[in-house]
C-alpha cells in the first residue's frame, strides 16, 4: 500500500467514527455486546432479546401487571408493540418492542419522564423471568 492510500484509509475512518455520531458508536457497541446485555441512554433501556415477539409482548404484559402497572394503551402489531401504563405513584411506563429478525426482538423501557434505570433493569428482568 503506498502512503497516499495509507492516507487516504485512514482519513476515510476517522471520518466515519466522527459523522457518525454517538448511534454508530451505539450500533457497534451493541454489535458487539451481543444479544442479551442491554443499554442505558438518556433515560431509556434499550436491550435485543433472543425470543419472538410475541413471546416479548405476553411477558412484558405479564410482568408490568404483576408489578402494579395498569395497561393504559396497549398496541400489538406484526413487527411493532408498544405498551403504555400507569404504575403506583401515577408513574409512567413505556415499553417499545420492535421486530429486527424472527427471534430477535429491540426491547425498549422508560419510566417516567426521565427515566428510572434501577426499576427499569428490575422490569427487564422480570420480563425475561417470563420467557
Amino acid at each position: 500500500m503506498t502512503l497516499r492510500n495509507t492516507l487516504l484509509t485512514t482519513c476515510l475512518c476517522v471520518s466515519a467514527i466522527l459523522f457518525s455520531g454517538c448511534a454508530g458508536l451505539l450500533v457497534a457497541g451493541g454489535a458487539a455486546a451481543g444479544v442479551g446485555s442491554y443499554a442505558y441512554v438518556t433515560g431509556e433501556l434499550k436491550s435485543i432479546e433472543e425470543v419472538n415477539l410475541q413471546t416479548v409482548w405476553d411477558a412484558a404484559t405479564q410482568a408490568s401487571s404483576s408489578m402494579g402497572f395498569v395497561a393504559m394503551d396497549a398496541r400489538k402489531g406484526d413487527l411493532t408493540a408498544e405498551l403504555d401504563a400507569r404504575g403506583p405513584g401515577d408513574r409512567a411506563l413505556k415499553i417499545k418492542m420492535k421486530k429486527i429478525a424472527t427471534n430477535v426482538v429491540e426491547l425498549r423501557i422508560r419510566v417516567g419522564l426521565v427515566g428510572d434505570r434501577a426499576l427499569s433493569e428490575h422490569i427487564l428482568k422480570k420480563i425475561r423471568a417470563n420467557y
